[in-house]
């Protein structure tokens, strides 16, 4: 994981943005996981940046959602549905959510066979592609 200023969030520094990059393959293994750096990460922003105001159950404007930059998978697969849902299920119990970058859209056929696109779901990040 790594931070970067949010494009489209003016009032948000460079360490109150995450980036979250994944890449090769993933198995069931990795979910519980990479949930847990997320959490942290979220954690850690969140006391030192977050506003105090916001409640933790909803996304804030003070909140960017978190960019899952997808471009390095090397293979589609419900490991990679387990651990971007359990990712964004994550940002949501602290206030956010997450966006991918540089999805293709085999996953984003199966995240939409699956029920995790759309306003609801998860969806591509607007303001990032692969490797930013």
């Amino acid at each position: 994981m790594t931070s970067r200023a949010a494009a489209g969030h003016p009032h948000v520094d460079a360490e109150q943005t995450i980036v979250m990059r994944i890449a090769g393959g993933l198995s069931p293994a990795d979910a519980p996981r990479l949930s847990e750096e997320l959490r942290e990460r979220l954690r850690r922003r969140l006391r030192d940046d977050g506003p105090p105001e916001a409640p933790p159950d909803r996304c804030g404007p003070g909140r960017p959602p978190v960019t899952v930059d997808v471009a390095g998978l090397t293979r589609i697969d419900l490991a990679v549905v387990e651990t971007l849902a359990r990712l964004q299920l994550t940002a949501r119990r602290q206030g956010t959510r997450i966006e991918l970058a540089g999805a293709g859209p085999e996953l984003m056929l199966l995240l939409g066979l699956v029920g995790l696109s759309g306003p609801a779901g998860i969806g591509e990040s607007p303001r990032a592609g692969p490797g930013e």
